[in-house]
């Protein structure tokens, strides 16, 4: 999946990227049925009249998954701390910006543009009806939205009071 390097590739190659998903997504929601073939052939997807949506739900929450699943900025920084004391704080940010250490900031840029997807110049052709852009922004926020309670519902927030009490007891707490 092209979102999964995106951090990794230079300026334009990310801006294309970000194209590259606003294009494709435009063109599955606008004419679902002439991307059937290849939908099957992705993601050997049911023969659901409902593929694109399938398709789509697959696309948004593996993009938030693969999006979240990289560590805090402050995280990483404190981790160069530990490991070298006198890293000047510019050369911290040298590290974090070469991309030699991906944080879940990196993929902003990336969210901002596809949302931002009905006020994009490169959009604003009849290729590209506004109604179109606007429906696929609706989608995507809805689609967003299910993803997130979805990975949320999947969580195992559980908390073990007997771990957590031996753990107190060790350590001379209680």
């Amino acid at each position: 999946m092209t979102i999964d390097y995106y951090p990794r590739y230079q300026h334009k190659p990310q801006a294309t990227t970000c194209s590259s998903v606003i294009k494709m997504i435009l063109a599955l929601q606008t004419k679902p049925t002439s991307y059937k073939p290849f939908l099957t052939r992705i993601g050997k997807l049911t023969k659901s009249p409902i593929f694109f949506f399938l398709f789509f739900i697959y696309l948004v929450s593996q993009a938030i998954i693969r999006c979240c699943s990289h560590p805090l900025k402050s995280t990483v920084e404190q981790q160069l701390e530990d490991v070298e004391p006198d890293l000047s704080e510019e050369k911290a940010k040298s590290l974090l910006s070469i991309g030699k250490t991906i944080t879940y900031e990196n993929y902003i840029p990336l969210w901002k543009i596809i949302l931002n997807v009905t006020s994009l110049k490169e959009f604003d052709t009849s290729t590209y009806p506004i109604f179109d852009r606007q429906n696929m922004l609706v989608s995507l926020y809805d689609e967003m939205i299910d993803s997130i309670l979805h990975i949320i519902d999947r969580l195992d927030l559980n908390v073990d009071k007997e771990k957590t009490e031996v753990k107190y007891l060790c350590f001379g707490l209680i």
